[in-house]
């Protein structure tokens, strides 16, 4: 299912809206945008958002997603990773135990404003991110489905993103 990427503060803090039944696959993509997106930003850190309430399921073999998540997670610019709406125990376990083997800073919260209020808690240079709305899917950078990642055009139209 569609995984969607963009900006919440535009190179400061990223946003990743899950969907459905995650492959491990659709999860090395997502990973590899993210570490583009840390490679990219001037500011020290860069915070991440995801939102996890439209889950159904995630890949949970930890040695698997360990080592997908490795480089972007130990990346000297990652910030905190903050967590919506994870609603399953065994998903929550493993995020947990991933962001604490490679020593993540790492919140799990129940909603977005609990996210937004935390952010500006931990880093008070950014914006006030109350002010902020979630991304719509026209604002969205990114749009990965099964193998594919597309990228979304100003346009709105949909072009597969190029190979590196």
């Amino acid at each position: 299912m569609p995984i969607d990427i963009g900006w919440l503060v535009e190179k400061r803090v990223s946003y990743f809206d899950y969907h459905g039944d995650i492959t491990v696959k659709e999860l090395q993509l997502a990973t590899r945008i993210g570490l583009e997106f840390l490679e990219q930003v001037d500011a020290p850190l860069l915070h991440t958002v995801q939102n996890s309430d439209d889950i159904a399921s995630f890949p949970v073999q930890i040695g698997s997603v360990n080592k997908i998540v490795r480089e972007s997670l130990s990346h000297p610019k990652m910030g905190w990773i903050i967590s919506v709406g994870i609603q399953s125990d065994i998903i929550r376990f493993v995020a947990g135990l991933v962001t604490k083997m490679m020593k993540t800073r790492s919140r799990i919260v129940e909603d977005i404003d609990e996210a937004k209020t935390f952010l500006n808690y931990v880093d008070t240079s950014l914006i006030d991110l109350k002010t902020v709305s979630l991304p719509t899917k026209e604002q969205m950078l990114y749009r990965i489905v099964d193998d594919q990642v597309i990228e979304v055009q100003a346009s709105s139209t949909m072009q597969p993103m190029k190979e590196q």
